[in-house]
């Protein structure tokens, strides 16, 4: 079973706002009515559910009590994928025009800024661990 204190250092907030973001991401093209490509649409499905599995994936892990050497691979990905939703009205040229990019950047932002939150907590948590710094 997990350690209370593991599951205390990470909130489930977290992993919902994830879940949240991946959804929101996966259904945004269909929302604006923007008549974007297919491409478009595929790539952004995409990206939300590697978001949406990310999420659940490290909500799995903190439940069941793994514990890996490096378990930030979720985080890592995450800003990744954060960044790519950013870049994403660039690479496909519709950054000029429509709701979409709004949707895009703004998505983007809140999943790289969540996986921001989420790496600095982990690694505050981790000096804790290993008796680099105290409580106060």
């Amino acid at each position: 079973m997990a350690d209370h204190n593991e599951i205390d250092t990470h909130p489930a907030w977290e992993d919902a706002l994830g879940f949240g973001l991946g959804v929101t991401i996966v259904l945004t093209p269909y929302m604006t009515g923007d008549g974007v490509s297919q491409t478009v649409q595929l790539t952004t499905t995409f990206l939300g559910l590697i978001i949406l599995i990310a999420a659940f994936a490290e909500r799995l892990q903190v439940i069941d009590g793994v514990q890996e050497p490096a378990r930030e691979w979720e985080e890592v990905l995450q800003s990744i994928l954060g960044a790519a939703m950013i870049a994403l009205p660039f690479l496909f040229g519709y950054a000029g025009s429509g709701t979409l990019r709004y949707w895009h950047f703004g998505l983007g932002a809140a999943v790289l800024l969540l996986a921001m939150v989420e790496l600095r907590r982990d690694y505050v948590g981790d000096l804790q661990r290993h008796g680099w710094r105290q409580h106060k």
